[in-house]
């Protein structure tokens, strides 16, 4: 359960680090399901423009619907209670299931990504989407750690900059008046789907590793039809989905 204080920082900037929700023992099996998963193959997810101006820096790397490659992630992700039970406090009771994502940013250059809203891939009705970030791994700044701009939750839908990386205007928004989030192994950062976020690129020897689960409540709705038909989208995490209303 999270602390008043917590809810009010999360109202106030848009995200809020949580520890001490998973055990060491749960980490050791998280990282086991990472690094199982990769092993299916990954993605390159840098599909931005700003990769041209960046020649040197080695891809982040991820896939979606982890829950598809290894069991690990149905019970330390999907219905790992702590975890849901934060977003039951930032929400409400009703938490339905919209995408799960992993990341593996390389080492040595392992680029960043440019500051953008997850709206711009997924806008909804409500806006009710939150995302939660489980750190795997360790992530300083000098691995690239999110960066955030607190508070942008609060102005709305941005124009995006770029149609195809659909990222903001980096004069406007530049990672690096951004605020860092460095995170431990075992933290995970909630965040709203309007929270302005992003990363810079990893420059140590060590690899990033993090996975993302992205929850909505059941009576909103898609706008624009991205992120549709996910593996598992729909499931009901918490609570119930309504009734549809009677005509």
């Amino acid at each position: 359960m999270l602390e008043t204080s917590q809810i009010r920082a999360f109202n106030e900037n848009g995200f809020v680090t949580v520890k001490g929700i998973y055990t060491e023992q749960e980490m050791e099996e998280l990282e086991d399901a990472f690094d199982q998963t990769v092993s299916f193959g990954l993605r390159d997810f840098t599909h931005g423009e700003w990769r041209q101006n960046r020649p040197e820096a080695k891809s982040v790397e991820g896939l979606h619907d982890v829950q598809k490659y290894h069991q690990g992630w149905a019970k330390l992700l999907l219905s790992h209670l702590p975890l849901i039970e934060g977003f039951v406090d930032l929400m409400g009771p009703n938490v339905e299931l919209h995408h799960t994502k992993l990341f593996r940013k390389g080492t040595e250059k392992g680029i960043g990504f440019p500051m953008h809203q997850d709206a711009a891939w997924m806008r909804h009705e409500k806006d009710s989407l939150l995302a939660a970030i489980v750190h795997i791994s360790d992530a300083t700044e000098e691995m690239g750690c999110l960066k955030v701009f607190p508070g942008s939750h609060k102005l709305g839908h941005l124009p995006i900059f770029s149609e195809k990386g659909r990222y903001l205007d980096p004069q406007q928004y530049p990672i690096s008046d951004a605020t860092p989030l460095p995170a431990w192994r075992g933290d995970v950062v909630y965040f709203h789907y309007l929270t302005i976020h992003g990363s810079d690129i990893n420059t140590t020897g060590r690899i990033r590793k993090s996975v993302l689960l992205q929850v909505r409540d059941p009576s909103d709705h898609n706008i624009d039809g991205r992120h549709e038909g996910n593996h598992a989208a729909g499931m009901m995490l918490a609570g119930l989905r309504p009734h549809p209303q009677k005509r």
